[in-house]
């Protein structure tokens, strides 16, 4: 039986990456927490500027899984995620995606644990690429 389980509570962000990130040891507790949707820069209402909005930031979402998650396939689904980013769970990179309008999932079966939290990472990169819509005079 499929049952779905929303994960946009709970996030914590860095408008960085650092590699102590991955590090299993790091607390995301210090960071703020947020929901998704999630804009990493907030523009002004009276100037705005591209660049501003092109940098790269870190999203961690910690969860557990039930016992009966055991036997189960856990698949996570992201609806976008602008521009290109690098998914990892429990410091597993699981790959990555380019175009921020485009949906796409990953199955984390073999890299989620029953009997402790697991940890969601993604790293965001929104700097213009030219070969990855809606940049570049692609679209």
């Amino acid at each position: 039986m499929r049952s779905i389980h929303p994960l946009n509570h709970q996030w914590h962000f860095s408008p960085e990456f650092r590699e102590e990130y991955l590090e299993p040891t790091f607390s995301a507790d210090e960071l703020p927490e947020i929901q998704i949707p999630h804009t990493m820069t907030l523009t002004p209402f009276n100037h705005f500027d591209e660049k501003i909005t092109q940098g790269i930031g870190t999203y961690f979402r910690d969860f557990s899984l039930g016992k009966e998650a055991v036997d189960h396939r856990i698949i996570c689904r992201f609806y976008g995620v602008m521009n290109t980013c690098k998914v990892y769970v429990n410091g597993v990179c699981l790959g990555s995606h380019e175009g921020g309008y485009t949906p796409f999932e990953y199955d984390l079966t073999s890299v989620c644990l029953t009997d402790r939290q697991n940890r969601l990472l993604v790293i965001v990169d929104g700097a213009e690429t030219a070969n990855v819509p809606p940049f570049g005079g692609v679209v």
